[in-house]
């Protein structure tokens, strides 16, 4: 029996009480927004938060890192694609990761890099990561899964998949058995050492080869990291939040209300069938991809590689193609799990939605919620487990970051170009 189907009917018997507590949690708004320049941002950015409010922008479309003073405004740039500022934007992939302070870290991958920009957004120095395969991890580019955040300590700390435990041994984590679970591994620059804080669920699909059947309805755990270094993981099959602290000790908050709305058999096949036209989409265009990519690799006259070279591997003196020469391989079809694999509830939580703010609230995104109509409404549980209060968002907006004092920083696409906006929460 699903997970789901056995813990949400157990909720449920409290449904009458869930709904007084769902009602008498306060439902906070926003302030009006300050707006950044639309011509700053044209793609979804990263936004690190500093203390004074001001805050250092990553616009992967632009190539370049800014600092924007507390109205959002006059940029200065910090990184760019021309290297003018002495830092310049990897020819690949960059990252921003919030590091000790006001400090902040950029992550240059053609340099196999950290480079340390002080609290005066003054570049300090610069950090090989111990852990080079693992560089991607920390850009803006990877799965949510795999979001990089920095302890009191100033260890990176982030999530390597279920592959990657299974195939490496550095983790110290014994290869597993099981389908479903991530290791949250924990970088420290200084001693340049890599050690496991512990697994946690996730969904199956993430980080697996293309082909792995995809649940649409996965019931998954996520995870963060509270400034005092408590990690805070909230399970999603009966939505509460286990805390695991600096000392060892773990302690679990209850289960927290939540609006449980069962997914009918036709839910079920409507879902499958519409995420299945979206991946067997996307799994055409690999297709493509790959067989243009192996055409290429064969064609006569490309630095002399394929000229009068056969199959048999006639002229190469052997029997095999050179593996310039071999053909790509093919990515499996897509594949969605039979509806009855799915769970008969919706999932509580949306995976990779789960972050903390300065104070220590962690900030959790449910599924389906009763206020969500005008908004995203975020759950906020305290470090000791309590459901304090309801954040609603404007309407089509997305949360980047959090700062201080109940600064919300977001992205605006209602007017089909996204914008960058700074808000507050309003509390009596």
């Amino acid at each position: 029996m699903k997970v789901a189907t056995r813990i949400v009917p157990l909720m449920l018997v409290g449904a009458n009480a869930a709904a007084f507590v769902q009602s008498t949690v306060p439902l906070r708004h926003l302030s009006a927004p300050v707006v950044a320049d639309s011509a700053l941002i044209v793609s979804t950015p990263s936004v690190r938060p500093l203390s004074d409010g001001r805050a250092v922008i990553l616009d992967p479309f632009h190539r370049r890192v800014l600092l924007l003073d507390t109205v959002l405004a006059h940029p200065k740039i910090l990184v760019d694609s021309s290297g003018s500022t002495g830092v310049r934007y990897p020819s690949t992939f960059g990252g921003l990761v919030r590091y000790l302070g006001d400090s902040t870290l950029f992550v240059d991958m053609d340099a196999q890099a950290l480079v340390l920009f002080d609290p005066e957004a003054k570049v300090a120095r610069t950090i090989s990561f111990p852990i080079p395969k693992d560089l991607f991890k920390l850009t803006n580019t990877e799965e949510t899964y795999t979001r990089p955040v920095t302890d009191p300590q100033g260890n990176i700390v982030y999530c390597v998949d279920r592959r990657r435990t299974r195939m490496q041994s550095d983790t110290g984590v014994p290869p597993s058995s099981t389908h479903d679970s991530a290791a949250i591994v924990r970088v420290n620059l200084g001693r340049r050492t890599l050690d496991t804080v512990t697994r946690h669920l996730y969904p199956y699909h993430v980080g697996n080869p293309v082909g792995t059947p995809v649940n649409p309805l996965p019931v998954t755990d996520d995870w963060t990291l509270l400034p005092d270094g408590t990690f805070a993981f909230v399970r999603g099959g009966d939505y509460h939040v286990e805390f695991l602290h600096p000392d060892g000790t773990m302690i679990s908050s209850p289960r927290l209300p939540f609006d449980w709305r069962r997914v009918t058999d036709d839910d079920k096949q409507r879902i499958r069938d519409s995420l299945l036209i979206v991946l067997q989409r996307q799994s055409a265009t690999r297709d493509s991809a790959a067989r243009a990519r192996a055409s290429s690799r064969r064609e006569p006259g490309s630095g002399g590689r394929g000229a009068g070279v056969s199959a048999s591997g006639g002229g190469t003196g052997g029997g095999e193609l050179p593996a310039i020469m071999r053909p790509a391989p093919v990515p499996e079809p897509a594949r969605v799990v039979d509806a009855s694999e799915m769970a008969d509830y919706y999932p509580s939580i949306r995976p990779g939605s789960v972050t903390s703010d300065p104070e220590g609230n962690v900030w959790i995104l449910p599924t389906t919620s009763v206020n969500a109509a005008g908004g995203l409404t975020y759950d906020l549980v305290n470090a000791k487990g309590v459901l304090v209060e309801r954040v609603q968002l404007p309407p089509q907006r997305r949360l980047l970051a959090l700062g201080a004092h109940g600064v919300v920083y977001m992205l605006n696409a209602t007017g089909g170009k996204p914008t960058l906006e700074r808000a507050r929460i309003v509390r009596p």
